[in-house]
């Protein structure tokens, strides 16, 4: 592991906090936010459970990509454009 050359762009424990959160909201979307199914209610069934599913295998895919893209591509900048400018 290589240590960090400069200052990272960002406040760690916002990022953290931010995901601790957003990890909150989809356990809270798997339990229906902790409610007791009723008929007629749309959050019912397999399809409502497997949409939820994919959603966060989808997002875990996308956050895990976000973190080895530069190790993958090494030659490539991933700097936001506008902010090289400053």
């Amino acid at each position: 592991a290589g240590e960090l050359q400069g200052p990272i762009g960002y406040s760690a424990s916002v990022f953290h906090l931010s995901f601790l959160l957003g990890m909150c909201y989809v356990a809270m979307q798997m339990t229906n936010w902790n409610e007791e199914f009723e008929v007629g209610k749309i959050d019912i069934g397999t399809s409502s459970m497997w949409i939820k599913v994919a959603d966060s295998w989808l997002l875990g895919i996308a956050f895990g990509w976000s973190m080895i893209a530069p190790v993958v591509f090494k030659g490539r900048s991933f700097e936001n454009p506008e902010r090289a400018r400053v």
